[in-house]
């Protein structure tokens, strides 16, 4: 007696094998994708913070301060008011009054034509400190103010409402004068 086809042990064992491989590619891209969409907002909130990090520093790079018709700084431990060239819309910089602060979790400049710049979000705390002479003996201050001079240099303390990110500290240099 010769055998033409294959018993229903086979035929169920085939299947089976097929479908355990197609629940694990199916498995497998799945995860893939959720890695991809987890990675693409990882690196937008890093390219995010790099941006207000710039932002940032090129205005505290252009401070105007002791010139006519600007403001003197003025920094606590969780405000900080100056006059800065700062980027238009249109891209050009125009000397604004600025203020740096934390407003519920956004920490955003607020500029003195009304308009506002949003640095970092789901921050929980922001503490700033100033450096007013360079040296390895200098110790930062929790407050400046001055009409006619700017600290050396701002750091930034932020914490996050995400715990799941780690405090963070920028170093900003100051250059004023202009």
């Amino acid at each position: 007696m010769t055998r033409r086809g294959f018993t229903l042990i086979e035929v169920l064992t085939a299947l089976t094998l097929a479908a355990l491989t197609f629940l694990l590619t199916a498995r497998l891209v799945s995860a893939s994708s959720q890695l991809t969409v987890a990675l693409d907002a990882r690196r937008r909130a890093l390219e995010t913070d790099m941006n207000a990090e710039r932002w940032l520093g090129r205005a505290l790079e252009s401070v105007s301060i002791g010139t006519e018709g600007a403001e003197p700084f003025e920094g606590t431990d969780s405000t900080l008011r100056l006059t800065a060239w700062v980027p238009t819309s249109d891209g050009w910089p125009a000397r604004r009054t600025m203020e740096l602060r934390l407003r519920n979790t956004v920490v955003e400049v607020l500029l003195g034509d009304g308009t506002g710049v949003t640095l970092w979000e789901r921050v929980g705390e922001l503490h700033l400190e100033y450096l007013l002479v360079p040296g390895e003996s200098s110790r930062w201050v929790p407050m400046w103010s001055s009409p006619v001079s700017a600290p050396v240099a701002i750091r930034l303390r932020l914490s996050w409402t995400d715990t799941l990110r780690a405090p963070e500290s920028l170093l900003l240099a100051v250059r004023g004068g202009q």
